[in-house]
């Protein structure tokens, strides 16, 4: 689920790379450096170049649009596939996610 409020939804203690990185860690079982891998591959992903520079901010020092990308980038942590915000398809009500 991506919140339209990503401040909100980010705790501000935590950098990027820590938000996105624990969901890596305790859902699909990754190490450490494999988190941390996936991490920059996900942040490269959502448009966040160069990935090392993003990864150490806090979301206090992000715009907008970036803290939305991490929360993008924190959801689709498991899969490569995901919804993207400009994706006019509603595609949790017409059930034709593998088609979009």
């Amino acid at each position: 689920m991506v919140f339209q409020d990503p401040y909100g939804a980010l705790n501000p203690l935590h950098t990027v790379e820590y938000t996105v990185m624990r969901p890596c860690q305790n859902f699909l079982g990754m190490s450490s450096r494999q988190a941390s891998g996936r991490v920059h591959e996900l942040l490269e992903t959502v448009g966040l170049t160069p990935p090392s520079q993003f990864a150490a901010k806090l979301p206090h020092q992000l715009s907008g649009g970036q803290r939305q990308r991490v929360v993008i980038a924190r959801r689709s942590r498991a899969t490569r596939s995901w919804l993207s915000p400009t994706n006019p398809c509603l595609c949790w009500t017409c059930r034709c996610a593998p088609a979009c």
